[in-house]
């Protein structure tokens, strides 16, 4: 769970510190995101930019992630059906070869 953000009160408005830049910015300054617990994003939009043109055109680390994920399942996918083709041996040889 992320930790909670302080809101400042300046002139009534809600204002929150932005985690790239450390300046306290209104409300409005930020990108809605459901996931935190204010409800916007950590960094303000003028920092969000910055970064996402900075990685515009870099490949994605999410590629490298799902492929991982692929190997990782095709060495337990053949790991399970080794591990299968040897139990249903085991139980042939114990059922006196009857299949």
């Amino acid at each position: 769970m992320p930790a909670k953000r302080t809101m400042y009160m300046i002139d009534g408005k809600p204002h929150w510190i932005c985690a790239k830049c450390k300046e306290k910015k209104p409300a409005t300054d930020f990108w809605k995101n459901c996931l935190n617990t204010n409800g916007l994003n950590a960094n303000c939009k003028v920092c969000h930019r910055s970064y996402r043109s900075k990685t515009q055109g870099k490949p994605l680390l999410v590629s490298s992630w799902i492929a991982t994920l692929e190997r990782m399942f095709m060495d337990t996918e053949k790991s399970w059906k080794s591990h299968e083709k040897m139990r249903v041996k085991r139980l042939i040889r114990e059922c006196g070869g009857q299949k």
